[in-house]
């Protein structure tokens, strides 16, 4: 019987990581705390793991429908993947509750600015579309460590930024990250491999 739930909580946040660009994290990490009772250190190297196979399976289709920004991958992917090292590397010494706290805010976050945000009413042409700046390039960093601290793909925060700030469609906005999240989270893997 425990096996069909773990089962259900895969499928689920691959339903869900797939059409909102999330790892899927946002649903695995909770469940494997709550419900089946794993501390948050040992859930997260799981679901960083399912992360990284579900950005080749995502991507995939993305990349069929011309949905991802490669450019903009290269450059964003570099700072992620630092910031995901660093926050492999911190999460051996921040406390368990203040990693809970986080996830907590981050989710309110997250539902805050795709529920209540409006859209932009177009999408930017790509040459139009020239997010990768200081404050980009700080954004990527930082969601790398938090995402690794928490065991996302980091899109609660980064398809937000493309979508809102950016002027990419949600789609784009997406397909972007998820192929994104895929080179930070083999790099955290391979980390939390080597731990």
């Amino acid at each position: 019987m425990i096996e069909l739930t773990y089962l259900g909580c895969g499928l689920l946040a691959g339903i869900i990581a797939g059409y909102i660009g999330l790892g899927g994290g946002v649903i695995m990490v909770p469940y494997l705390t709550l419900l089946v009772g794993l501390d948050i250190k040992t859930a997260v190297p799981i679901s960083v793991t399912a992360i990284a196979a579900n950005s080749i399976a995502v991507s995939t289709e993305y990349l069929k429908k011309g949905l991802i920004d490669l450019n903009l991958v290269a450059k964003l992917a570099l700072f992620l993947v630092f910031g995901f090292l660093t926050g492999s590397y911190l999460g051996d010494f921040i406390p368990d509750q203040y990693i809970k706290i986080l996830f907590a805010i981050l989710l309110l976050y997250t539902a805050y600015n795709l529920g209540f945000k409006k859209p932009p009413t177009q999408a930017n042409s790509p040459e139009d579309f020239k997010p990768l700046n200081v404050l980009t390039m700080l954004l990527s960093f930082l969601t790398g460590i938090i995402a690794a601290l928490l065991g996302l793909g980091g899109g609660v925060i980064m398809v937000p930024v493309l979508f809102l700030m950016g002027h990419q469609t949600l789609a784009q906005a997406r397909g972007t990250w998820a192929f994104t999240y895929g080179f930070a989270s083999v790099a955290a893997l391979i980390l939390f491999l080597i731990q």
